[in-house]
């Protein structure tokens, strides 16, 4: 019985070590969007904490918020939902909740154990930039861009006060241990700390500097990074009087105690030192990055990051821990190597990762550009990647010794576009200099200049054959003969800028993006062949790349909202064949692999997906809401929304609820759209307080394609921001069968920006003439106070606010 019992815990403890050493190497496929196999790169960090009992920490970044075991240090989630950036992230004292702030306006809530959001709390106009619980975690502390900070029952997710008086833009919140102060920091523009009685929601005390911390016995208050003099002060927390003052040796940007009150930490780019906060000496300086600091809860380790890194150190011997690796600033640029066994990505920092994208291992880094990389390209046998950077220069590296062998200097700006010509022998590269160049590759040597009539050249590429070099900028794309030099065809269109193109596999057709279509271009004659629309959201579709047998066309664009979507169309007729959610930045580039299974996007969040890509399954239809944005400020203002389908097959009927905030809309009317014929049975749509249901079905048959199911008109009753989303959505085909859908992003109802709301809450009222009146003689043109925008805040100002009040 023993020996059973002992082969059985063998076999547990093999298991689990199986699932440990597995799991530590399993991050790149850790919240995975639908469709997607894996995501190279965690983002770019902006905060990290630690929770109360010490066994997480949490890193919020471009992606999302990643959760680690903080004795382990290997990633157990990422906590994904914001639509960008998360700025800021604070653990309640009881551990089980993390409160997340984002670039997208909203305040996240999260279940700490399963992951799910508990609540979103919305208010904030701009991004959240900051968020601490009080120490009893009965109340959550907000602030962020549109410099109001918010006071929230995170319980029930109530707004019990917000506060405007002198807030200007805050970094960090942090509280006093009793809880009736906490102090707000990182002002950029006056590099102020201000103190707030808790209660009472008013200015204690005003302190120089845009970091601060409390000791953990109240005594003292740590401030330090005032711009003018970079000293760290120590001030009487009872009297406010200045006590201590010692030397930082340089900047600081990060402050804090230890929990036993011991050593003081500042922090800064390039390292972190820690003092004795009762003498004042520098007890050891640690090199490494210290934008934030933050000690566990046991004070035996330091965390401190900036971006791409976090390091851990014990905090007694300075011994550096663990470095977190994997994250990664935006990227910008991305490429398969010919075989498909390499990924080659280039970001906005100044390096070129490579990657095995199989299994997502990290291969090497090549350094030697001084700025961003805007465009990587390999050679056709593989043996070389040539880069352009922001730098103004363009190296060729060796692949197989992870060296720069040549550095071409000509160019005079920016890099944008590089481009290897099929038999590898010439290289074609342009960029914000006006040119377009070509290189001998063997030598490096300048062959060719054209002049781009004092355009930017975006892309630039040679077809199948290498007859044709083609670049494009803001008039469109101009075609030329790769021998010769002479113009074949300049490719216009109405907003002709042209941020990308692509030629497919076998050179009959050009694609071009743009504005917010798709233009198919006959390659050979210049004359078009094909608009193809569809980008939801869309500012300009600058990311395009043809698979590999030609059959299917990926785009994706910079979006309004950040969230941008990857597309996948049929070449031939020009529907959507997919759309792949799931970066929260807006795409850069795309590619897909050789073989054609495998599409990468990379994106501004810091990251690389890879999706699965089958181009003969079956694709799913597509319901969203258009306009993504509706613009109102007007109550009693009416507006449409449509709620469109693509990619449907053989729809006979629909049924759809539409949610919406009741205290910001009134619905008007539904009426069914083109899609089913106009002998469709419509259903009397259903009102709720909040939603809307409607039912229709066709009495002739199905319909195929793209179209509109519906039509829905709202009146505008507030003029607070809000949003219009569907839910509960059913597609039915002729055999009374569910069709499987996706369903894309709500409909943001953004009020116009009143210029007398100067705080931006929705309304003109005496919160906006104090706004004005703390900033009289605050000079610079796109301060909200200058209401008339004549470079001054005055009396002007205050009197037009007054003549608008509600």
């Amino acid at each position: 019985m023993k020996k059973t019992l002992l082969l059985i815990i063998t076999l547990i403890l093999s298991v689990a070590l199986l699932l440990v050493n597995s799991f530590a190497q399993d991050w790149t496929r850790i919240g995975l969007p639908e469709g997607a196999k894996a995501r190279l790169g965690k983002g770019q960090i902006t905060d990290l904490a630690f929770s109360p009992d010490g066994a997480w920490f949490a890193v919020a970044s471009s992606v999302g918020v990643w959760i680690h075991d903080a004795h382990t240090y290997q990633e157990f989630t990422l906590l994904t939902g914001h639509a960008d950036r998360v700025n800021t992230v604070a653990f309640s004292p009881d551990g089980a909740t993390l409160a997340s702030g984002g670039s997208d306006n909203t305040i996240r809530l999260w279940d700490v154990r399963t992951g799910d959001i508990r609540r979103t709390l919305l208010g904030h106009t701009r991004a959240v930039t900051a968020v601490a619980f009080s120490p009893d975690g009965r109340t959550l502390v907000s602030a962020g861009d549109d410099e109001i900070i918010r006071l929230w029952n995170p319980y029930t997710g109530q707004l019990r006060r917000i506060i405007t008086k002198y807030t200007y833009n805050i970094e960090k919140i942090v509280f006093s241990p009793d809880g009736n102060t906490f102090a707000t920091s990182g002002e950029s523009r006056s590099h102020t700390i201000r103190l707030w009685d808790f209660q009472t929601g008013e200015p204690r005390d005003t302190l120089s500097g845009r970091a601060v911390a409390f000791s953990p016995d109240q005594k003292m208050i740590a401030s330090a990074g005032d711009w003018k003099n970079e000293t760290i002060r120590l001030w009487d927390f009872q009297t406010g009087e200045l006590r201590d003052t010692f030397g930082s040796g340089g900047s600081v940007l990060s402050i804090a105690f230890s929990p036993d009150g011991n050593t003081l930490v500042t922090g800064n780019s390039q390292s972190i030192q820690l003092w004795d906060p009762h003498t004042g000496n520098l007890r050891e300086t640690l090199t490494g990055n210290g934008n934030f600091v933050a000690f566990s809860p046991d004070g035996r380790t330091l965390a401190s990051g900036k971006w791409r890194s976090v390091q851990f150190w014990n905090s007694h011997t300075g011994q550096r821990l663990k470095t977190l690796t994997g994250f990664t600033d935006e990227m910008r640029t991305v490429s398969f190597s010919p075989d498909g066994a390499l990924l080659a990505s280039g970001d906005d920092n100044d390096t070129i990762n490579l990657w095995d994208p199989e299994t997502g291992q990290h291969l090497n880094v090549l350094t030697g550009h001084t700025a961003g990389i805007n465009s990587i390209a390999f050679s056709p046998d593989g043996s070389m990647l040539a880069s352009g950077s922001s730098d103004d220069t363009i190296c060729l590296w060796d692949l197989n010794t992870g060296k720069c062998v040549n550095t071409l200097t000509d160019h005079t700006d920016a890099v944008l576009a590089v481009a290897f010509s099929p038999d590898g022998k010439m290289l074609a590269s342009g960029g914000s200099d006006y040119t377009v160049r070509l290189w001998d590759v063997r030598t490096g040597q300048l062959q060719e200049t054209f002049r781009n009539n004092g355009r930017w050249t975006f892309d630039i590429a040679f077809s199948p054959d290498g007859k044709t070099l083609a670049s494009g900028g803001l008039d469109g794309i101009w075609l030329r003969d790769t021998h010769s030099g002479e113009h074949l065809h300049t490719l216009t269109w109405y907003r002709g800028s042209s941020r990308a193109f692509a030629f497919s596999p076998d050179g009959s057709i050009l694609v071009s993006g743009g504005s917010a279509t798709l233009q198919l271009w006959d390659a050979h004659t210049g004359k078009r062949l094909k608009l193809i629309t569809g980008h939801i959201g869309a500012r300009i579709v600058n990311a395009l790349a043809f698979s590999p047998n030609g059959s299917t066309l990926a785009s994706a664009s910079w979006n309004w909202d950040r969230r941008s979507p990857v597309y996948l169309w049929d070449v031939r007729t020009g529907e959507n064949r997919g759309t792949r959610n799931g970066h929260i930045g807006d795409v850069n580039a795309v590619a897909f692999s050789p073989d054609g299974t495998t599409l990468a996007s990379a994106s501004s969040d810091g990251s690389i997906l890879l999706w699965h890509v089958t181009p003969d399954a079956e694709i799913k239809p597509r319901v969203h809401i258009t306009p993504a944005l509706v613009e109102s400020s007007i109550v009693g203002e009416q507006f449409t929304l449509n709620v469109n389908i693509m990619g449907g097959k053989d729809v006979v009927g629909y049924q759809l609820t539409i949610d919406f905030d009741a205290t910001a809309l009134r619905f008007v009317s539904s009426t069914n759209g083109d899609y089913l014929p106009g002998d469709a049975f419509v259903v009397s749509p259903s009102v709720n307080m909040n939603s809307v249901s409607v039912v229709a079905t066709s009495l002739t048959g199905g319909n195929t394609g793209n179209g509109t199911l519906t039509t829905f008109t709202y009146e505008a009753i507030d003029t607070k921001p809000s949003t219009v989303a569907l839910s509960e959505v059913s597609i039915v085909n002729s055999d009374g069968e569910r069709l499987d859908f996706t369903i894309e992003g709500p409909c943001v109802i953004k009020p116009l920006k009143i210029p007398t709301d100067v705080n931006g809450d929705g309304s003109v009222n005496i919160a906006d003439l104090t706004f004005v009146a703390a900033r009289l003689g605050d000079a610079g043109k796109g301060d909200a106070a200058d209401v008339n925008s004549d470079g001054v805040v005055n009396i002007l100002d205050l009197v037009a606010v007054a003549g608008a009040m509600e």
